[in-house]
């Protein structure tokens, strides 16, 4: 009968063969397997010195370096998950703290790495959530309680922060409103204005002048060119002799 038992990818392939166990791997391989994962170590090591310099480009470089020779490394993921964040690349951090989740569920500080990102996320609540989760694991953990803290002070600021900013957007909206309507107020005001004025000057355009009045002649007019007969005395005739 025989049957393979699979370790950890740093140790040999066993295989059972009867009453005694054989080892698959030979040693050239196992030297070489030995070797990368000594070397991985080194490219952690020398991340961990970037990190500390603050120089995240270049420890984000060598802990990537490390897991390419070790890709399920827990602690790999971990540490390039906190270079992530310290650059700001807060959704690759993410990613990393939910791999070295998925290789190493019972390890507290995979929740550590998450709950950051999300915190940095301003996922508040999946943030609290992730925490409590890491305490299911390591109950009484300080880093994970201070952190559940500082995700409630940072939720409470952020939430009057965006009260403020809103009464700021709505204070401006209303004061562009006002002037918007003062000034279509006194568009219509000047054109009101305007209206009147050329009612007036159309008014003053159709206003009739006045007909010249006829001259009316009577006989008496025209005979006594207009003098009154009755206001003059006739010459008196001599009587005849």
């Amino acid at each position: 009968m025989n049957f393979e038992i699979t370790f950890d990818l740093r140790y040999p392939k066993l295989t059972f063969e009867g009453p005694s166990f054989k080892l698959i791997m030979n040693q050239e391989d196992d030297d070489a397997l030995r070797a990368a994962l000594a070397q991985a170590e080194q490219f952690k090591n020398e991340g961990n010195e970037a990190l500390k310099e603050k120089d995240y480009a270049e420890a984000i470089r060598l802990y990537t370096c490390a897991l390419d020779l070790d890709p399920t490394n827990a602690i790999y993921l971990s540490n390039r998950s906190a270079a992530h964040l310290s650059n700001d690349s807060k959704t690759k951090a993410l990613r990393d703290a939910e791999a070295c989740i998925e290789h190493k569920p019972n390890w507290w500080k995979g929740y550590m790495r998450k709950g950051a990102a999300e915190h940095a996320l301003n996922r508040f609540d999946l943030a609290k959530q992730t925490y409590f989760r890491g305490l299911e694991k390591d109950p009484g953990n300080a880093s994970l309680q201070d952190a559940i803290e500082d995700v409630r002070v940072a939720q409470e600021a952020y939430s009057l922060q965006l009260k403020k900013e809103n009464a700021e957007k709505e204070a401006a909206r209303l004061a562009q409103e006002a002037v918007a309507k003062a000034k279509a107020d006194e568009e219509a005001l000047l054109a009101s204005f305007m209206d009147e004025v050329e009612a007036l000057e159309d008014q003053a355009n159709t206003v009739k002048k006045p007909a010249p009045r006829q001259l009316e002649f009577s006989v008496c007019d025209i005979v006594c060119g207009g003098h009154d007969l009755h206001a003059h005395t006739l010459p008196q005739i001599p009587p005849p002799l």
